[in-house]
């Protein structure tokens, strides 16, 4: 039985492991750090091997089919390299996986690594998964040869399979949600697992988020609407503000009650007092879910 002091709304919440790929050089948490405290950018034009820029680069993003900005932050690393046989995944589900769902997967073993956790430590335990993404790249991608769909393409592309699909290979049977809430989603998903521990619904979670730009469809609708920077800068709270930047990465984290990881031994990385979420109702715009951090 676990204590009182492990469940209610102000139970504090340790952040015990954690693991992702970030932009550019940041390859890990680690060089992301190194990054940051050099001041680096890891902007970049649109990779020769996501898309022709050229083809859809058009500065007023109202025109159809067109982006109005040349670049984001996109990871350097090949999406198509994974190792399927590690994760007991054939070669024909592997060839529908999204790369979302490999990055989540990858993250989700590091980040126990991370923890000093195996895979014997999880396995039937009632431990969550709180995955997020927000785009479909690689389903649009597929979708444009209907006569070339792979037998897999309901589990691959599948946004519910996100979560799952970690909940499967690690045989944790806490509850496994995957969530869209857009720009919102990982948060919203952190604010989640950390109910589900602070009910006493789960002891531990697996909670993470994942994105990637294979195809200009997504910056295309986005533009339309002006809500990237034709600089492909995001300058918030700066004069100069005019849009946001994209950018691509897979990270996730290993959360537990601080109570129960101090009683673990677990190296705890940070302590999170509250979360919470909302919406903002019927404002000028359509408005998504949004996340704030109680002090």
């Amino acid at each position: 039985m676990s204590s009182s002091s492990e469940h209610g709304l102000n139970t504090p919440i340790a952040i015990v492991g954690f693991a992702g790929r970030f932009p550019g050089d940041a390859t890990n948490p680690e060089k992301l750090w190194e990054l940051i405290s050099a001041g680096r950018n890891a902007w970049s034009e649109v990779p020769k091997d996501r898309f022709n820029i050229d083809a859809f680069y058009h500065p007023h993003g109202e025109r159809q089919g067109s982006v109005n900005c040349r670049g984001g932050h996109f990871l350097r690393q090949d999406l198509a390299v994974f190792d399927a046989p590690f994760f007991n995944i054939s070669p024909k589900e592997a060839h529908a996986l999204d790369p979302q769902q490999r990055m989540a997967l990858e993250t989700a073993f590091e980040s126990l690594e991370n923890a000093g956790m195996s895979l014997q430590d999880v396995a039937g335990s009632a431990m969550g998964c709180y995955m997020s993404s927000f785009t479909r790249d690689y389903s649009m991608m597929r979708g444009h040869d209907s006569d070339d769909i792979p037998m897999y393409e309901s589990n691959g592309d599948s946004s519910s399979m996100l979560a799952n699909r970690i909940s499967w290979f690690f045989d944790i049977k806490g509850p496994s949600i995957s969530v869209d809430t857009a720009c919102s989603s990982s948060l919203v998903g952190l604010h989640l697992a950390c109910q589900s521990i602070r009910a006493g619904e789960t002891h531990s979670a697996l909670v993470g988020a994942t994105n990637i730009m294979i195809t200009p469809h997504v910056g295309s609708a986005l533009s339309a609407q002006h809500f990237l920077s034709p600089d492909s800068k995001s300058q918030a709270f700066d004069i100069k503000a005019n849009g946001y930047a994209r950018g691509e990465g897979a990270v996730t984290f290993v959360i537990k009650s601080l109570a129960q990881a101090l009683r673990d031994g677990n190296v705890i990385r940070a302590v999170i007092r509250g979360t919470a979420v909302n919406q903002d109702g019927r404002t000028p715009g359509t408005l998504r879910s949004s996340w704030t951090p109680h002090p």
